[in-house]
């Protein structure tokens, strides 16, 4: 099972497996042993703007809504906002609600939490906490809430236009957020745990959301082995367009960490770890990994199902292979900059050499291991030491050494002093900081971290 550590961005070792299921309880259970009616409102932050309403447990719906005679439902509350509208909801406990709120691109109304985690939507046993009941909702922020219990922590099936979730977390729901249409959705700061399936965008050849940005997002689940239910940390359907992940983490799935569909959609500085399947499968055309890692999946790093590209990536320590493509259409892989430790499998057809393009790569297995399978057709098979003495085109500039991280065994995959991947890359011109927003040099490292 995932337990938090240190943060990733902050000195490079990222999560690791330990018990973590009795800290997420016991998690819940202080946040929802303060959601209790009596709890203060101590006033913090700045005065409220004007046009500011309040919502409390000890409340009363009779109330003019002010800070110090506040309503008593959300729901209720919910339902006599207008445009420009901020409601601060108080610490404690409140029933699933029906977002039925309609801002405007200049007057959005907000729904947050006095004390971000402490305003909590205890929806145990519902079939959702959060839904728009297929009526859509346009311009709404949500900020600092935390939705517990549901089947569905979010369930948006309606036109969803301008909503941002921000600082909100989900806990233990089957499903954490699902949203099927609309466009402009900006998800920041959410963090999904103990939920099978996490963060899930657009329904399967039927819709998709036009304007996706997620960042600083994490999805963490601790399942214990592989099931049947093929469910991701984050999986954004095929409809979706301008699709944007930044920041992000997902752990401990079923399937993939990231299983993201769109064409052209750009992954940067995201981390998939201790996924059953994929760290991360991108499937559109043109679709980016920059400054990305992959590592401790149970299958294979990172899966292309089209012609995609891997910049600057990390992609280690994942227990079947590295790299694998997954669909027989792809025209073109581009990789550069990036450490490849471990098994790639390519097809001879489909996913060849002749559409293996790139340079300036460290590729690294254990020596006298194989390092390169090429399937289908006939199968040829390469170690270490062959590709190293150029029996493929891999580019003129890649190497086949040890990529000698700080600590592997402790998951610091960052270049020791000394490692052959510092100032081993060529600089690219969309690529100017690495992992943690440290800036790239005239020289790059390979590999999703810049050496300090």
């Amino acid at each position: 099972m995932i337990g938090a550590t240190a943060d990733p961005r902050a000195d490079g070792v990222t999560r690791t497996w330990s018990l973590r299921g009795l800290a997420i309880a016991l998690a819940l259970a202080s946040s929802l042993a303060s959601c209790t009616s009596g709890a203060p409102r101590d006033g913090g932050g700045p005065p409220p703007p004007l046009g500011t309403h309040f919502v409390a447990p000890d409340g009363d719906d009779a109330a003019p809504g002010s800070e110090d005679r506040p309503w008593r439902t959300l729901q209720a509350a919910i339902d006599r906002l207008a445009p420009g509208n901020v409601l601060v909801v108080e610490d404690g406990a409140y029933a699933p609600i029906t977002l039925n709120a309609t801002g405007t691109p200049g007057r959005p109304i907000t729904i947050r939490a006095r004390n971000a985690g402490l305003a909590v939507i205890n929806a145990a046993g519902a079939k959702r906490a959060v839904s728009d009941a297929d009526r859509g909702l346009a311009h709404v922020v949500l900020d600092g809430l935390l939705i517990s219990g549901a089947e569905r922590g979010f369930d948006l099936t309606g036109d969803v236009t301008g909503l941002t979730v921000r600082n909100c977390s989900i806990q233990s729901c089957e499903h954490a957020f699902l949203c099927a249409r609309g466009s402009s959705l900006r998800l920041d700061g959410v963090r999904t745990t103990a939920c099978a399936d996490g963060i899930g965008l657009g329904v399967k050849g039927n819709s998709g959301i036009d304007g996706v940005e997620i960042v600083d997002c994490s999805t963490v689940y601790d399942s214990e082995e592989e099931g049947a239910a093929n469910t991701d940390g984050f999986r954004i359907e095929g409809l979706c367009t301008n699709v944007r992940l930044s920041g992000c983490e997902a752990a401990g799935f079923d399937d993939s960490g990231f299983d993201i569909k769109p064409a052209g959609a750009l992954l940067e500085a995201c981390l998939a770890h201790h996924n059953w399947d994929n760290g991360f499968k991108l499937w559109g055309n043109d679709a980016r990994l920059v400054n990305c890692i992959a590592r401790d999946n149970d299958d294979t790093g990172v899966t292309f199902a089209g012609g995609a590209g891997m910049y600057n990536c990390t992609v280690a320590l994942n227990r079947r292979a590295a790299f694998r493509p997954g669909g027989d259409d792809i025209t073109q892989i581009t990789v550069r900059n990036t450490i490849l430790d471990g098994l790639i499998r390519v097809y001879s057809q489909a996913s060849g050499t002749g559409v293996f393009a790139g340079d300036y790569n460290l590729f690294y297995t254990a020596p006298g291991e194989l390092l390169w399978k090429t399937m289908d057709n006939e199968e040829r098979r390469y170690l270490l030491e062959e590709l190293a003495a150029g029996v493929l085109p891999l580019g003129e500039h890649s190497l086949f050494v040890a990529p000698e991280f700080v600590d592997a065994g402790g998951r610091n995959l960052r270049p020791a002093p000394g490692s052959p991947a510092i100032n081993a890359g060529a600089p690219l011109d969309f690529v100017t900081t690495d992992f943690v927003g440290a800036a790239r040099d005239a020289r790059p490292d390979i590999g999703a971290y810049e050496s300090r």
